[in-house]
């Protein structure tokens, strides 16, 4: 099968990495692969990959420049897809409109982003609407967005996938014992509002207060960063919590914490907290989106209100100061995410799932 992955940028995001595995993964399956991104503003090119997986992105302008439509096209005639696989707003929109000048070409949209249910305004959703009536697969990665998206943007059940993220079960693996710290937070996320970062810096006002030795480690970058590192020096605990800046392998940064935190707003099925949590990390993390799916809360981690700095203070304390505890969570974080997340079999549900998309668009 001829397949392209289409993210809309080279930033190391959630939906970006997420399109890199599957290429990866489906070109070391025998397929025929390209990963293209309409925008090269990071490293996602630079990640390792198969040798039969070819990766192009573009320099732009703009969001609408001239010059996305050109490279798109000109790939598409070149290579003749079978499937083009889309992930998020943008790049889902590209592969709408295109689709209709390849009508052979199966269209997959990847729905990545929560705040799609409760930020489209009415207008955009009548838009999303008529779009997806061009794409003969939808995935959705939580229960919360697929009921969205067959409830209200009208997408024919037969055409919704509900297709939860997948893990490199080997790549994410736990450390040796004796280079996990057992006082050691880490937070990978990138710095903006949805994120909601400036409550977690509140909480750890309240942990620092307990737990003097507790180090928290923030992995990203965005706007917000000057006004968290602001926060953080007149919380006093700016001696506390590193600015990790982005990172290009976040594999460390989960292997030396006990415990991954995440206190989003909004999320849909976020892959840092899966990453984590295959590495034996504990997570702690906002009662949103898909999260409560992941997580079974006081089992394999802990969950929180959004917004609780209370909540997030107190779960985060009791993590650090129960080591034993602790420990027995992230085995069975570890082991839940094996189970039900492993990379593998989500590779063989796209495949087939590609597949029955081939044959309703070509009858």
């Amino acid at each position: 099968m001829k397949i392209v992955q289409l993210v809309s940028q080279t930033v190391l995001g959630g939906a970006e990495t997420y399109g890199h595995s599957l290429a990866a993964g489906l070109a070391e399956r025998g397929h025929e692969v390209r990963l293209l991104a309409n925008r090269a503003n990071g490293p996602l090119l630079e990640k390792p990959r198969p040798a039969g997986l070819e990766v192009e992105a573009l320099h732009r302008t703009s969001r609408l420049d001239p010059a996305i439509l050109r490279f798109l096209l000109g790939h598409l005639r070149e290579f003749r897809p079978d499937v083009l696989h889309a992930h998020n707003f943008g790049a889902n929109t590209w592969a709408r409109v295109l689709g209709l000048l390849f009508p052979d070409m199966a269209v997959v949209c990847h729905v990545h982003a929560g705040r799609m249910v409760t930020n489209q305004p009415a207008r955009k959703a009548r838009l999303e609407r008529l779009l997806f009536r061009r794409a003969d697969l939808v995935i959705g990665l939580n229960q919360e967005m697929m009921d969205y998206l067959i409830g209200r943007l009208r997408v024919p059940e037969e055409r919704a996938l509900f297709l939860v993220n997948g893990i490199d079960m080997t790549r994410f693996s736990p450390p040796e014992a004796a280079v996990r710290n057992p006082k050691e937070v880490v937070c990978v996320a990138s710095l903006t509002d949805v994120k909601n970062h400036a409550c977690l810096l509140g909480a750890w006002k309240r942990v620092a207060d307990h737990v003097p030795e507790a180090r928290l480690t923030l992995v990203g970058e965005g706007p917000l960063r000057s006004d968290l590192e602001e926060q953080a020096e007149r919380l006093g605990i700016r001696g506390s919590v590193e600015f990790a800046g982005l990172q290009a392998d976040v594999l460390p940064f989960y292997q030396r914490a006990s415990v991954f935190t995440l206190a989003s707003h909004r999320e849909a099925l976020p892959l840092s907290l899966l990453e984590a949590m295959a590495t034996g990390a504990v997570p702690v993390a906002s009662a949103v989106g898909g999260i409560p799916e992941v997580i079974e809360d006081g089992v394999t981690g802990l969950l929180v209100p959004p917004g609780d700095e209370e909540g997030f203070a107190r779960h985060l304390t009791s993590c650090l100061t129960r080591p034993e505890e602790t420990l027995q969570r992230g085995r069975a974080a570890r082991a839940s995410v094996e189970g039900r997340y492993g990379l593998g079999a989500i590779l063989d549900r796209l495949e087939t799932a590609y597949t029955d998309a081939l044959k309703r668009r070509r009858g």
